[in-house]
């Protein structure tokens, strides 16, 4: 009987567990291509986002994306991914 780790990739398995090896080898980790496809989807999720900002209101959380919004307002630490222009 064939095991099911026999028949499948590795890398993702290791990627959950060791995530700074797509720091190091990006190439082979395939992150340079999962980058490539994110690039291509990000304007539609900006665009989404843009949209959400100039109806916005922190009384009425209506989604993800407000939720998203209230985390970069509330956020006084520079360094977090969700910092202003870092977040959004």
């Amino acid at each position: 009987m064939k095991s099911s780790l026999d028949s499948a990739n590795i890398i993702p398995q290791l990627l959950f567990f060791q995530p700074f090896l797509t720091k190091f080898f990006p190439g082979l980790t395939g992150w340079n291509e999962f980058m490539k496809s994110f690039e291509l989807v990000f304007p539609v999720f900006r665009k989404y986002i843009e949209s959400h900002k100039e109806s916005y209101d922190e009384n009425n959380i209506r989604d993800l994306i407000d939720v998203y919004l209230q985390k970069i307002k509330s956020v006084d630490n520079k360094d977090s991914p969700f910092y202003k222009e870092n977040g959004g």
